[in-house]
């Protein structure tokens, strides 16, 4: 009976494992480059320069601005709920959350087709909005129509299945969010970028640091220096409320839920193999006796 209960227990502990494995690796697989947010989209209104966001017109003087050989990577964009999107002939809709872009997407959702910046007539379609409009996944090349405007679909994302994409074609138009590059890793980095291009009423939404930077961060510059340790330490407290203060974007959201669902079948998982590692014990111990 207890030999049962451990084939169960093990059966278990390593189907659940695999699925929260997969999960976890997918979250990372999918997870955005650093996302900044002005400061207007969070809880804690401001009405500092620069707090609504940035225009497309701003973005591409940052991005001529560089000189060096490895120009500051982003993509600056914003996220409205709620938009309808129909097919061409306006018989069938759909109920999508909007992206308006100012750079590859590819920094915003790094799988599946890319729209670059210069691809005004293009966009991306999450895949329950094309079964929507078209019955079918399989819709690149299509056309819908947005805002009075024709888009041919250039991909069909899995994940999120409602997301609309284009880029915004308004040069000064507002947006709130800017989502640099993987290559910016450090809060160093980040600090640097917002500093040089006046953007530093903009909070960080997502940014996850590696245990070591997180640890030379906290450490003054020399040991004795216990006023700048408590300086640091409370500058990370004040930078880890504000992320969590602002709002998050869809995306972010989707990622989040995704990592939880990944720990808690991990958890599980562990749970399960206990049970079978002491079901086993027992029925050796009996075994013994």
């Amino acid at each position: 009976m207890r030999w049962a209960v451990c084939a169960i227990c093990l059966l278990a502990a390593v189907c659940i494992g695999i699925c929260g494995s997969i999960l976890w690796k997918k979250s990372r697989l999918t997870r955005m480059g650093v996302t900044l947010a002005a400061a207007a989209s969070t809880q804690e209104q401001s009405a500092a320069a620069g707090a609504n966001g940035i225009t497309p017109r701003q973005a591409k003087q940052i991005r001529e601005s560089e000189e060096n050989d490895e120009p500051a990577e982003f993509t600056a964009w914003c996220e409205e709920d709620g938009k309808s999107v129909t097919d061409t002939d306006g018989f069938r809709s759909a109920v999508v959350t909007l992206l308006r872009l100012c750079g590859s997407s590819q920094n915003i959702i790094p799988y599946g087709k890319i729209l670059q910046e210069a691809d005004e007539e293009g966009c991306l379609l999450g895949e329950r909005a094309a079964q929507r409009l078209f019955g079918s996944g399989n819709v690149e090349g299509q056309k819908v129509r947005y805002g009075g405007r024709e888009f041919t679909v250039r991909g069909v994302l899995k994940e999120p299945e409602d997301v609309f994409i284009v880029q915004e074609t308004a040069k000064d138009a507002v947006l709130n969010r800017i989502t640099l590059s993987r290559a910016y890793d450090t809060r160093e980095k980040i600090r640097a970028f917002c500093d040089s291009y006046g953007l530093g009423s903009f909070v960080v939404t997502n940014g996850q640091q590696n245990i070591w930077e997180m640890f030379s961060d906290l450490v003054p510059g020399q040991w004795s220096d216990f006023e700048g340790w408590r300086a640091n330490i409370l500058n990370r407290t004040e930078d880890t409320r504000k992320s969590r203060r602002a709002a998050k974007s869809l995306i972010e959201v989707r990622e989040a839920e995704q990592r939880k669902t990944a720990v808690l079948l991990l958890i599980l998982s562990g749970a399960f193999l206990i049970c079978a590692l002491s079901a086993a014990r027992g029925d050796m111990g009996q075994k013994n006796t």
